[in-house]
């Protein structure tokens, strides 16, 4: 299963979302935002947990971004909410209401934009237990998506000439999603 699950992760959300953040620094956007969220709970984890395995699975934020009334109700009839539950949900508002109003996730600059696109220099917000930026934004996921589809013959463009740039792009990644949310020059 963890294969299975690390194979799926690198071709269909980690290696495609650090070609992307690369193709909008190529562009000169300066506003692009990656996140990974790696925190496993009860609350967002009820039905994929597996013997020594309990993967931080596709869509995982969503019950801390969305706050789906029955599964935090379900998790607090059970004693499962905990204060990095309520801490991680507290950050999802504030960062993605911020990022709405003023196109970037922290007034404080906390969280700051990917300057680099290199392997082990690519800048990205981790949420988790730990919350905080950190470099090298899955290397290996990243290595073996380029091996892969240069094995595979893909023929990529070299330059970004067809990504849209945009005054803030806020690209989320968790473990298994990603959304890239644009707001876009007017």
């Amino acid at each position: 299963m963890r294969r299975f699950h690390g194979a799926e992760t690198t071709w269909f959300f980690t290696g495609p979302a650090g070609e992307e953040v690369s193709y909008y620094l190529q562009n000169n956007n300066p506003n692009v935002y990656l996140y990974e969220f790696t925190y496993a709970s009860y609350l967002n984890n009820l039905t994929h947990t597996y013997p020594g395995y309990n993967p931080v699975v596709h869509g995982a934020q969503s019950e801390y971004v969305g706050m789906g009334y029955s599964s935090w109700l379900r998790s607090q009839a059970n004693g499962k909410i905990n204060a990095t539950d309520i801490a991680i949900a507290n950050f999802f508002g504030e960062t993605w209401t911020n990022f709405a109003k003023f196109g970037k996730p922290t007034l404080d600059d906390t969280w700051k934009p990917v300057k680099s696109s290199g392997l082990t220099s690519m800048e990205y917000m981790e949420i988790g237990a730990n919350i905080g930026m950190r470099t090298g934004y899955r290397t290996n996921d990243r290595t073996q998506y380029e091996t892969a589809a240069l094995m595979a013959g893909q023929n990529r463009p070299q330059t970004p000439k067809d990504v849209i740039t945009s005054s803030a792009t806020l690209l989320l990644n968790p473990t298994l999603d990603m959304f890239v949310d644009r707001i876009l020059e007017t």
